[in-house]
């Protein structure tokens, strides 16, 4: 292994500066990090086993490699030209963004010329604490180096994750699902309390649907963004409503983002419903808006381009498992009174799990590799046996599509058969490929609209 590294740090050695600054990023991976891994013990081409993935650029912020062990993936490799600046912190961030959010614990930079690993899983908003290894082509080829940590045979013995406990004081951030869901509980526990105390006219039920359709709203258009779908709106109406003085309100702004997108999307989603009257109510919206890009104490942002669909599926179903207690219903039941003159005040309200409501309205989890083998054998088969122009009007329903778990899948399958009929890969399809297949093969209901 010495060897083949010493010979890639003589090769860049002789390179002049302006050749070095000549080499992109394509250039950078072929002559150097791709050989820098190989002699790691990773199999870069993938000729006797899967160990490594090209992520493909969908949207921006992607990685460049998955390193895997045994199918799962290890660690993300960011690739930078030769001589990047690998200290800029928008490449760290999106490093660790795209890490943290398939729920990976290693991020690596590198250019050859430098390599940094980034561990994405603990809670700190310090790059240095987050930084693990800092090495330099200078300390490649040292029979001392740190380097090995990152080969094949170190990840096997778990060499990193043992040379990072001298960072042992370090907390574990929360996985992004289970992150992801505890901030929509205590959104959902502080809209409840806020909107009850302004509108005690309004039934416990219908409070809580009125939350639940606003956070489903400030979901979809967060995904909308990061999918590249929509301008980020919601961080400009932030930016908009600081500038100006907090006038006007941050609601009347949101609220004209939700009127565009029920200009632009077919769906009962944005219509006009009781979640834009109370929307004057949700005190504290900033503190949501801004938390649905990063989460608490994090370098890393969140991305829903990047977050497993079906991850999402299983945040939500969790969500909608959680029932709103009220304390103010208890507080009624025991007959209690304000006292005379004070302004009725709503007791604070938690959410707690119902099993009950779980099973009485059938919200359960199916599990991705369930789904997988239902879709294959459904779907899968039928775009083997049927012919081109019986697949171009097939009709996939779910009657009770929860959160669209089935429907995602049955989708991805439909992609790429539409996909190998063009030619092309799943990531080279553009929404007027996509757009058809969605509106013509797909259909859903559930009880939850």
């Amino acid at each position: 292994m010495n060897e083949l590294i010493a010979t890639l740090v003589a090769k860049y050695q002789q390179l002049t500066p302006q050749q070095r600054r000549r080499y992109n990023e394509a250039q950078t991976r072929h002559d150097f990090i791709d050989p820098l891994f190989e002699a790691l013990g990773w199999d870069m081409r993938n000729i006797h086993s899967d160990d490594v993935a090209v992520e493909t650029h969908v949207s921006g912020g992607r990685a460049d490699y998955a390193f895997k062990l045994n199918g799962v993936t290890r660690f993300y490799l960011e690739a930078k030209p030769l001589e990047e600046n690998l200290h800029n912190q928008e490449h760290v961030k999106q490093a660790l963004t795209y890490a943290y959010n398939k729920g990976v614990p290693w991020a690596v930079l590198c250019s050859f010329a430098g390599l940094q690993v980034f561990n994405a899983t603990w809670e700190t908003t310090d790059l240095s604490y987050a930084r693990v290894l800092n090495l330099t082509w200078q300390d490649y080829a040292s029979t001392d180096s740190d380097l090995g940590l990152l080969s094949k045979e170190g990840f096997t013995e778990d060499k990193l994750d043992k040379h990072a406990t001298r960072y042992g004081g370090m907390r574990p951030r929360l996985p992004v699902d289970k992150s992801l869901l505890q901030q929509l509980r205590e959104w959902r526990e502080r809209l409840f309390t806020q909107i009850s105390k302004y509108r005690p006219d309004l039934t416990t039920e219908q409070v809580d649907e009125a939350i639940q359709r606003l956070l489903n709203r400030l979901i979809f258009i967060r995904t909308c963004e990061d999918r590249r779908i929509e301008e980020p709106k919601l961080r400009a109406a932030l930016n908009r409503w600081r500038e100006e003085g907090h006038k006007p309100g941050l609601a009347t702004i949101v609220q004209g983002i939700f009127e565009e997108f029920d200009a632009s999307y077919d769906s009962e989603l944005f219509s006009f419903a009781l979640a834009d009257q109370v929307l004057e109510e949700a005190v504290g919206l900033d503190d949501i808006l801004n938390g649905l890009y990063r989460p608490p104490r994090s370098l890393a942002d969140y991305d829903f381009s990047i977050i497993d669909p079906d991850l999402l599926g299983a945040v939500y179903e969790q969500y909608l498992g959680y029932v709103a207690q009220a304390a103010r219903e208890r507080a009624a039941q025991q007959e209690q009174r304000p006292l005379p003159g004070m302004e009725h005040q709503a007791p604070p309200v938690h959410l707690e799990a119902k099993r009950t409501k779980r099973k009485e309205q059938g919200i359960y989890y199916t599990p991705k590799w369930v789904v997988d083998y239902i879709v294959q054998q459904t779907v899968g088969r039928l775009l083997k046996e049927k012919q081109h122009n019986d697949i171009l009007g097939l009709k996939i329903l779910d009657p009770a599509c929860g959160s669209g778990s089935f429907l995602i899948r049955a989708y991805d399958e439909l992609l790429r058969y539409h996909a190998g009929v063009r030619g092309k890969s799943v990531a080279e399809l553009d929404q007027w490929d996509r757009l058809p297949v969605l509106t013509r093969n797909i259909f859903g209901v559930d009880l939850d609209q």
